[in-house]
């Protein structure tokens, strides 16, 4: 292509839409403080299908991980009652911005 025309200065950029760029969906986590043992897990967007499966990280205060485990569709609780009261991070299917929660 030669400089100065049409078709260096016009390129196809591909698909361009909402979707292409958010494709992570918004999550909700509540209650917080968590006090009855179970994190809810609520997703704004809809996920692919229905048994879509995400995973659910829980990290303490020193970056340790201590839950693992996996969720399936748009809304679900995750069993934290094993964990001591304090405060915790949360990654859902390794995104690396954590969500803080409080455990009572």
């Amino acid at each position: 292509v030669t400089p100065g025309t049409a078709a260096h200065w016009w390129r196809d950029l591909g698909p361009c839409s909402i979707a292409a760029v958010n494709q992570q969906a918004e999550i909700t986590l509540y209650p917080v403080p968590v006090v009855q043992g179970l994190l809810n897990v609520q997703s704004a967007g809809q996920v692919s299908e229905v048994s879509a499966q995400r995973s659910v990280i829980i990290y303490n205060n020193v970056n340790a991980e201590v839950l693992v485990t996996t969720i399936t569709g748009n809304d679900a609780s995750v069993d934290v009652s094993g964990l001591q009261p304090g405060i915790y991070y949360v990654s859902i299917d390794g995104s690396t911005e954590l969500k803080r929660i409080v455990i009572r």
